[in-house]
């Protein structure tokens, strides 16, 4: 099983975990995620919590203006991982995750995998720090989705279930894909 690089979901894992999660059954959504810290403390924050939270919301924007093109950038640290036709795309992924030829979606077997280990970066980690705004004079936000829940909030912004790929082999006549469950926060980028 191939475990690096683990991306986010494209449309076509997105298709697959849904039909894993049809295969597997129905699962209970997540509940909400206690708030580590109250929403609208922006509104009662000193001046430099406030210049740091609005420093973080322009540059988030800036970025997400600049999307496509920081991708296609970011493409260019990984040329062993570039898939052939979709150069320039920012899209990448490890090469055993491409089937060497045409597949019928209905040949590829999907698996939960109960035994995976948890990812090993939770956004929390001291090197986050510089990506996550104050929370207050004294603290960052924990992660930098509880900055977005309360900065920068989508439309739809909801802890739903989501999986991730842990494993994939294209060994003929089909190929085989294996799931690991995580909770996310899932958010309609089209509002």
């Amino acid at each position: 099983m191939v475990g690096e690089p683990r991306p986010h979901l494209g449309p076509t894992e997105h298709w697959a975990a849904s039909a894993a999660a049809a295969k597997v059954g129905s699962f209970p959504r997540f509940p909400p995620l206690t708030n580590c810290y109250p929403r609208g403390c922006a509104e009662h924050a000193e001046p430099h919590v406030e210049r740091d939270q609005r420093r973080w919301r322009e540059t988030r924007e800036a970025m997400g203006r600049c999307r496509r093109r920081l991708a296609v950038a970011a493409e260019q640290l990984y040329p062993h991982i570039i898939i052939p036709g979709l150069e320039r795309t920012g899209v990448i992924a490890h090469p055993s995750w491409i089937p060497s030829q045409p597949v019928p979606l209905a040949s590829v077997a999907l698996d939960l995998d109960e035994r995976s280990d948890a990812p090993t970066m939770t956004g929390s980690e001291r090197e986050s720090c510089d990506v996550r705004p104050l929370a207050s004079a004294d603290r960052r936000y924990q992660r930098y989705s509880h900055a977005l829940r309360d900065l920068a909030s989508p439309l739809l912004f909801e802890n739903h279930l989501c999986f991730r790929v842990t494993g994939v082999d294209w060994t003929p006549p089909g190929g085989r894909l294996w799931f690991s469950v995580i909770g996310v926060f899932r958010f309609d980028r089209h509002q």
